[in-house]
């Protein structure tokens, strides 16, 4: 079950009293150990004692579980594995109209994304186009969109296929965040379709992506110059992402092994 919403393990917690092999495997996103959700009573002690393992994403979210109390023979850190590079819808791109170069920006209009510093490098940027996926609602009180140039492109919500449609024709793939300890699906995503990328300069990102990317520090100066690094290095940026995709998998397979051996899944005959 992938938490939160905390309350559901709560709730699987009960049914495993009608069903003893039951198995339940909390999948802990980094909002699990962060309020609201640390203020549900008995969230932890819940976690800790039903759950036969509880998986981190990486380490810095398994350091807070086990700061918590968790149990450490049950936490095991099973990292994202790079995404599938299959599309089987039309691409986007007669949809938007766009022409290279241009690079893809997903986007959640966070409280961590840096979006108004995004827009002012687009500005500085008019020969790119920039293509902000996600539901502009949301930035809503959070970020000020009014910035945006005419080379910035809001396609909002896509669905699915739709939205990883963009990937394969993207120049470059960028995410940002101002916190440390958040892995980006971005760049999940853009691994697993072998592209170049920009990403924030932060520990947890380079250690899960030290090949295919150009970091940069939360200022415009320093965005702007990652961007055209890239694009000046984007062969051989692509190469390293492809290269990743292999490795990262690789490290997967040994980390499910180790959920394997840990939890005694039932012979599926």
């Amino acid at each position: 079950v992938q938490l939160p919403p905390t309350f559901l393990f709560h709730l699987l917690s009960l049914y495993r009293l009608v069903d003893r092999k039951l198995i339940i495997i909390g999948d802990c996103h980094n909002s699990v150990f962060r309020r609201p959700w640390t203020l549900l009573p008995l969230q932890h002690s819940y976690l800790s004692r039903y759950a036969d393992a509880l998986l981190s994403h990486n380490h810095f979210v398994q350091e807070e579980a086990l700061a918590l109390g968790f149990d450490p023979a049950k936490s095991i850190i099973l990292e994202t594995r790079p995404a599938e590079p299959i599309v089987t819808v039309a691409s986007t791109l007669p949809r938007f109209n766009l022409k290279h170069p241009w690079v893809l920006v997903p986007a959640s209009y966070d409280e961590d994304e840096p979006v108004e510093m995004l827009l002012e490098a687009a500005a500085k940027l008019p020969d790119i186009v920039f293509v902000l996926t996600g539901d502009t609602n949301r930035a809503n009180g959070l970020h000020d969109l009014s910035g945006a140039t005419s080379n910035v492109i809001f396609t909002g919500f896509l669905k699915g296929d739709e939205f990883r449609s963009l990937y394969v024709d993207a120049d470059i793939i960028i995410g940002l965040t101002l916190y440390e300890g958040v892995q980006l699906s971005t760049a999940n995503e853009a691994v697993g379709f072998g592209k170049a990328m920009v990403l924030s300069n932060t520990e947890l990102l380079k250690e899960l992506f030290p090949k295919g990317a150009i970091y940069v520090d939360p200022n415009v100066d320093s965005l702007i110059s990652g961007i055209q690094v890239a694009f000046e290095n984007r062969e051989e940026l692509e190469q390293q992402s492809r290269q990743l995709r292999i490795d990262r998998i690789e490290r997967w397979e040994r980390q499910a092994q180790v959920l394997r051996d840990i939890v005694k899944f039932p012979d599926p005959k």
